[in-house]
């Protein structure tokens, strides 16, 4: 849902920062004619269009993800530690020993 919630701030974002009145402020501090009270004409290139896809592919891909994650699936028990083993079996030369008896240490983990 974050994911959305950043999206939704980017598209925003995005279209209130090509309004005249954004630019104007943006540039007022730079430009000598802004100072003097002309009135230019503004030309602001479309990849701001960019920008506002890129947050509406953001929410759309939050909300699915939101609706969704419930049914993916998760890590099975196989993963999860296994209960300790005793002191001997903790020991190295144990299981050198075992090994050399011909036993396989990996037997007793598969079900």
């Amino acid at each position: 849902m974050l994911i959305a919630l950043f999206g939704v701030g980017i598209a925003y974002a995005s279209t209130v920062a090509v309004q005249r009145s954004s630019v104007l402020a943006a540039a007022g501090d730079k430009s000598a004619l802004l100072r003097l009270g002309a009135h230019p004409l503004l030309d602001v290139n479309l990849w701001w269009v960019v920008s506002v896809a890129g947050g509406v592919v953001l929410v759309v891909a939050g909300m699915l993800t939101a609706v969704r994650s419930a049914h993916w699936p998760g890590m099975s028990a196989r993963y999860e530690r296994a209960a300790p083993r005793r002191a001997a079996e903790d020991d190295p030369s144990a299981m050198w020993k075992s090994l050399d008896r011909g036993e396989d240490p990996t037997a007793h983990e598969r079900s």
